[in-house]
């Protein structure tokens, strides 16, 4: 009978454990694996992306180094302030290249565009008045263009018919200081 008694209590322990351990601990297991779960379903996600990225390694890297050297090759088009002079020499003489009478061309006052720690950046306004046909002035443009230092068309305004036509505009050259 103390042999039964003792079974008995021996198989309530036991059943009490596993009930325990069933509505217990299980519950606290299963949300520990669902985190574990999603942080894997995560940590996939995250490789597969960087095993595209790598592939896309090579590409990437391309296309930086071609940036580069747009960069480098816009830098070398960056006025200093004693190129002032040079520049509007050389549109003085592209002009008289192309028998265009200018009336204007006088260079506005520096204005502030951007202050870093590689150097203070400023816009340098031209004023240019002249008159031309259409095509002379898309060739003028175009040389313009073609110059070692980055000059654009701010505003063009275009008054009259060939041959009097007048052409007034506003050029803008970078200077870094």
């Amino acid at each position: 009978m103390k042999k039964n008694k003792l079974i008995l209590i021996l198989g309530a322990l036991v059943i009490i454990l596993l009930g325990a351990d069933v509505f217990v601990f299980l519950p606290s297991q299963f949300s520990i694996l669902g985190k574990i779960s999603k942080e894997i379903k995560e940590k996939r996600g995250a490789l597969k992306n960087l095993e595209i990225d790598l592939k896309n390694k090579s590409n990437l890297l391309r296309k930086k180094e071609s940036m580069d050297r747009n960069i480098e090759e816009f830098k070398k088009k960056f006025l200093f302030r004693g190129d002032v002079n040079l520049v509007m020499a050389k549109i003085d003489e592209i002009s008289r290249e192309m028998g265009l009478d200018i009336s204007l061309l006088r260079p506005q006052s520096l204005k502030e565009i951007k202050k870093t720690p590689k150097g203070r950046f400023c816009s340098l306004p031209i004023v240019l008045s002249l008159n031309t046909g259409y095509h002379k002035l898309a060739q003028f443009l175009n040389k313009l263009e073609k110059l070692d230092f980055y000059l654009e068309v701010k505003k063009l305004e275009i008054k009259g018919d060939f041959p009097d036509t007048k052409v007034e505009m506003l050029l803008w050259g970078i200077v870094r200081e």
